[in-house]
């Protein structure tokens, strides 16, 4: 297939078509027209590496660390707090 016929199959120019194909990257909405065009399932290729994958080991995950500001106008709350906190 000559490339300004499959530019115009895709939707883009044949100059466009150079830079899509030089990218690192594709949209996936251009990629699934590319997969019409050329009557092949490219997201195939990446459903075979999501399976392979073993399973996610979420116990040696970091857990998230959750910020929590208060005002405080009582001295005495204060320090109750801080205390609590093992923050004297």
């Amino acid at each position: 297939m000559q490339p300004k016929v499959f530019a115009e199959r895709i939707g883009t120019s044949p100059r466009n078509l150079y830079n899509i194909f030089s990218r690192d990257s594709i949209d996936t909405a251009l990629l699934v027209k590319i997969s019409e065009v050329l009557r092949y399932d490219f997201f195939k290729l990446f459903q075979q590496d999501i399976v392979k994958e073993p399973e996610a080991d979420y116990s040696k995950r970091k857990k998230p660390k959750i910020y929590i500001q208060i005002e405080i106008t009582d001295p005495d709350q204060e320090k109750q707090i801080m205390k609590m906190l093992n923050m004297k």
